[in-house]
Parts: C-alpha cells; sequence; structure tokens
C-alpha cells in the first residue's frame, strides 16, 4: 500500500475512534490500528523459520551428518528468509512512520488536538468537517460521513486493503481538497 492510500486508512480510522469516544481524549490504539492494515504475524512467522535454519543446523553439526550440501541448502534458505525478514521489517517501519505522519499532519492542520502527551481529541475544526456543526442549543446533524467511515470499517465489511482503496478518494472530500 502506498502512503497515500495508508494516510486514508489511518486518518479514517482516527478519525473514528475520536468521533466515538468524543468529548473524551482517548489514547489512539495505534498498534492496533496499524496491525489492521499490516499484520507483523509474517514477521514474526518468518524469524520462527529462520530459527528453525539455524537449529537444524546445529542438530546437524553436532550429529556430525551436516554434509557441504545440505550446509549450502541450509546457508541459502537463511539468507532468503532473512532477505524476507528484512524488507518487511522495513516496510512495517515505513507504515509505523506514516501512523506518526497522519496524527502530525492532523494535529498541525488542527483537525485533532492533544490533551496530554498520549490522548488525542477532535477539534471543532475536526468535527465540523466530520459534517456535524456545533450550535448554541447543541450538536446538529449533517450527513454524517464519520458514521458511513465508522460503519465502513468493521471487519466483517471489507478488508484493510479495500478500505484503503474506497477512502482514498473520500479522505480529499472531507480535507476539502
Amino acid at each position: 500500500m502506498n502512503n497515500s492510500s495508508l494516510f486514508t486508512t489511518f486518518a479514517s480510522q482516527i478519525f473514528g475512534e475520536l468521533y466515538e469516544n468524543f468529548p473524551i481524549p482517548v489514547v489512539l490504539p495505534k498498534k492496533d490500528i496499524i496491525e489492521a492494515v499490516e499484520s507483523h504475524d509474517e514477521f514474526w512467522k518468518i524469524g520462527r523459520e529462520v530459527s528453525t535454519v539455524i537449529g537444524i543446523i546445529e542438530i546437524f553439526e553436532a550429529a556430525g551428518k551436516m554434509t557441504p550440501e545440505l550446509r549450502a541448502k541450509a546457508e541459502q534458505k537463511q539468507r532468503n528468509l532473512t532477505t524476507q525478514r528484512d524488507e518487511l521489517a522495513l516496510r512495517l517501519r515505513r507504515v509505523d512512520a506514516v501512523f506518526d505522519g497522519t496524527v502530525d499532519f492532523l494535529l498541525q492542520e488542527e483537525f485533532i488536538r492533544s490533551a496530554d502527551e498520549a490522548s488525542y481529541q477532535l477539534t471543532l475544526k475536526g468535527f465540523t468537517h466530520l459534517n456535524k456543526r456545533f450550535l448554541q442549543v447543541g450538536i446538529t446533524d449533517g450527513p454524517s460521513l464519520i458514521e458511513k467511515i465508522h460503519e465502513s470499517l468493521r471487519p466483517e465489511n471489507f478488508s484493510g486493503a479495500v478500505i484503503a482503496g474506497t477512502f482514498s478518494n473520500l479522505i480529499p472530500k472531507v480535507f476539502g481538497g
């Protein structure tokens, strides 16, 4: 997923989380939001496979059964897995950085505010961009985009990739772009 798709997905989930808890500041569930987009399961699976290959090499060496051919195959498998793991780790770091960048952007553009070092709250500007208005008589509904976003983000409705594609056109409209 490219950065703008990740931004779209993260912004949608952040708005949903803050709207759902409004007006109470909340700690954003960063790990859960990221996991919904990019699971770490594959990273841990590859790590276990690398450990297994290393363990097999050690067992064969200890038993005196390690042949040059077997060593070459095992070392090649270990290199391939290590390369996959490193590429995945790089991708996961990028996803993490995009999440942090999304939060920073929403803060700088004043769609959300930091209530303290760890919790955030939707601002009037953010609330307005979700088609809600503050009036003297209370908060009134316009066509509620956030409710549609929130409903669409339910796991039983779509996968993370589909959500990102669906919202890639929506977020620029929400931000007035």
